[in-house]
């Protein structure tokens, strides 16, 4: 807490006060694990990334031997605003998914004479949702690794879309080709799995070829190298992805902008990817947009929103923003996740959650945040996707934030998601007709597969898209 003392201070740093003393004890248990001479041990305190002021008082390390084990002290827990169960904004949520995400089904069933039928059993089911649950793919785990085919089964069991984790960067097709990324397109789609492509192009000297970045003395040497990579790549999958990841990270990768006179210069890569695949939707992706601790206007929400809007003024067929979500101590409530989100609708962008995970140690407090936060995305009118950036503890860059642990068990915030994606928001409706031989349900967006059914039996089927609404018949034989 910042008090009186220190408001000088912090206006020097055009820091924000916070005036008052409302004190907080932190108590962290920690375990020694050696032995230190005098003056040896250090104590470090990691504030993080934005600029603040903070002050410490009555720091006091006490020693309990080999009496107690760290989780048997007190310590502190964090949270958010928004976690009770009565929060305003959760009713709020709800009325938007019942208006955003559902829509009016209507069945009627008639007989071979043409009359309706009463009393007809019908079973509407959701077998392909609108809204995007997916995850990022790994090839080596799809094909190669000795868990292959629990691997495949989850992935087709829990997700809708994939999104490929790093076989299309430009440094794995330098290096090895596109024969690994050729199969694990095809594999998905042969599997009727929507995907997306990441990236044309994450424009540093660390994460382009060195053979490309080596070009940089010759600019436009540089230029009409990356402007082919982008062109054939985007031709290559033609009609084989949904959506491409045209720039990664622009914030704290720029070099080929650098090199290239500036900003304006990405507005040329998505219209050379427009040409190359007209129906595929176009974005820009970076970190620390939503995940950012509930600061808002943070330099690097400002450098996406204000990249965003030049690339929209320079014409550039940019269709929507992807945010990664990568969130550790940095949790951002739900009433502040709702004012990012709204801010970056304001330009007229769909917005995907492209990399998600959430990496706290505490279970309960990840699966609460984890219900929260996917509750305010699917409720959110812009959104049209969360990704994963992973799912399995045995392929995953932070393996503890994996949903599923490596023998495949769900983990607590794993539970949540399969509870909110395949069953609070999926549709599976029974019903009978009425006297017109008419059957209405308010339902989840998606694909259904429609049946009529005597007992177990299905004796008429077909299936039908649910937009805002939809009719469909069912005809008897």
């Amino acid at each position: 807490v910042v008090e009186e003392a220190a408001e000088p201070h912090a206006k020097m740093l055009d820091l924000p006060v916070t005036v008052g003393t409302d004190w907080r004890c932190v108590d962290m248990p920690l375990t020694v694990t050696a032995d230190y001479a005098a003056g040896a041990w250090q104590l470090s305190i990691r504030l993080g990334y934005m600029p603040q002021l903070v002050q410490l008082a009555a720091l006091t390390v006490r020693s309990y031997g080999r009496t107690l084990k760290p989780h048997d002290l007190p310590h502190w827990k964090s949270s958010y605003s928004g976690r009770e169960a009565n929060a305003e904004w959760r009713d709020h949520a709800a009325e938007r998914i019942d208006r955003l995400r559902k829509g009016d089904l209507q069945i009627i069933v008639v007989g071979n004479d043409g009359q309706p039928v009463n009393g007809a059993k019908i079973r509407a089911k959701l077998i392909q949702p609108a809204f995007g649950f997916g995850t990022c793919v790994s090839l080596k785990c799809l094909e190669e690794n000795e868990n292959a085919q629990c691997y495949r089964q989850t992935l087709l069991q829990l997700f809708n879309q994939a999104v490929i984790e790093n076989a299309l960067k430009w440094p794995a097709i330098d290096a090895d080709g596109d024969d690994n990324a050729d199969r694990l397109v095809c594999w998905l789609n042969k599997h009727n799995m929507p995907t997306r492509g990441h990236c044309l192009i994450w424009p540093s000297e660390q994460r382009m070829p060195a053979s490309v970045v080596a070009m940089a003395d010759d600019p436009h040497r540089f230029r009409r190298t990356i402007e082919r990579h982008i062109q054939r790549m985007v031709e290559r999958y033609r009609g084989r992805l949904i959506d491409w990841d045209v720039v990664n990270e622009p914030y704290a990768h720029h070099f080929a902008m650098d090199v290239l006179g500036g900003n304006q210069v990405m507005a040329d890569w998505f219209k050379i990817a427009h040409a190359a695949d007209p129906a595929c939707k176009l974005y820009i992706n970076d970190y620390e947009i939503l995940a950012s601790g509930d600061m808002l206007g943070t330099p690097h929400q400002e450098h996406f929103y204000r990249t965003t809007a030049d690339l929209l003024e320079a014409g550039a067929p940019l269709h929507g923003v992807g945010m990664q979500g990568h969130f550790g101590g940095n949790i951002t409530s739900p009433d502040n996740l709702l004012k990012i989100l709204d801010r970056f609708a304001s330009l007229g962008v769909r917005i995907k959650i492209t990399e998600l995970d959430v990496q706290l140690a505490d279970e309960s407090l990840r699966a609460d945040y984890y219900r929260d936060l996917l509750t305010i995305l699917f409720s959110h009118p812009a959104v049209d996707a969360v990704m994963q950036w992973g799912f399995w503890e045995g392929s995953h860059w932070i393996p503890s934030s994996a949903i599923l642990d490596r023998s495949w068990k769900l983990r607590p915030h794993g539970e949540v998601f399969t509870e909110l994606a395949h069953r609070q928001w999926r549709s599976d409706e029974m019903a009978i007709t009425n006297q017109e031989g008419c059957v209405k349900v308010r339902a989840f967006r998606g694909h259904y597969q429609v049946r009529m059914l005597d007992g177990d039996q299905v004796v008429a089927t077909t299936e039908i898209e649910l937009t805002d609404q939809a009719n469909c018949t069912l005809r008897l034989a």
